[in-house]
């Protein structure tokens, strides 16, 4: 009987380590600093350029992971490409589907096509390398794009969109800068 509650309460502690970077933690002002939440309120001017910009956005970040998954030579970029690619599939699509529901069109297709002809052109370390910077901006887009619609969207269902997402976003944005400090060496610049 003590082996089987040792047992439960280690699962239950390393659940709880494992996942709690994961679970939706109360808006702390000191999590996003001023000029950051600034931008993000700028960024959005109506809804639909937040339904256009952030479709482009991560359009541009899916495009940016397959192509990862292919040309990557760093084990960590292919992970990383590997998980966003799922959930910015997933994002992309829930707002498609809210973008219709309100009878607004969003393109297919409407990725950056500089960012990814760059992609294209690399191979090998140097695709790790300026895959990693474009992650690095392309994630903070994406983080800005969400905060700006939960700043000022006046629909409910935007700001929850947004809201949910934020956590993701910026879970991504975190792991793109340790992957551009890792297979970039920590010298780009921003």
């Amino acid at each position: 009987m003590k082996s089987v509650m040792i047992v439960s309460l280690a699962f239950a502690l390393s659940w709880q380590l494992g996942c709690k970077q994961h679970i939706a933690r109360e808006k702390n002002p000191k999590d996003v600093p001023p000029k950051q939440v600034e931008k993000a309120a700028q960024s959005f001017t109506d809804e639909n350029t937040f339904f256009q910009r952030t479709a482009a956005a991560l359009t541009t970040e899916i495009e940016a992971a397959k192509l990862a998954q292919s040309k990557a030579q760093s084990p960590d970029v292919k992970a990383h490409a590997e998980r966003e690619l799922k959930d910015y599939t997933t994002m992309l699509n829930n707002l498609q589907k809210l973008a219709q529901s309100k009878s607004v069109s969003v393109p297919n297709g409407n990725a950056d096509n500089e960012t990814v002809s760059n992609l294209q052109s690399k191979s090998g370390g140097d695709f790790d390398t300026a895959y990693a910077g474009t992650e690095v901006d392309g994630t903070q887009e994406v983080v800005t794009l969400l905060q700006g619609a939960i700043e000022k969207a006046q629909d409910p269902r935007i700001k929850d969109f947004a809201t949910v997402n934020l956590i993701t976003a910026r879970d991504y944005a975190d792991e793109a800068n340790a992957l551009e400090k890792k297979v970039g060496g920590g010298l780009l610049k921003r």
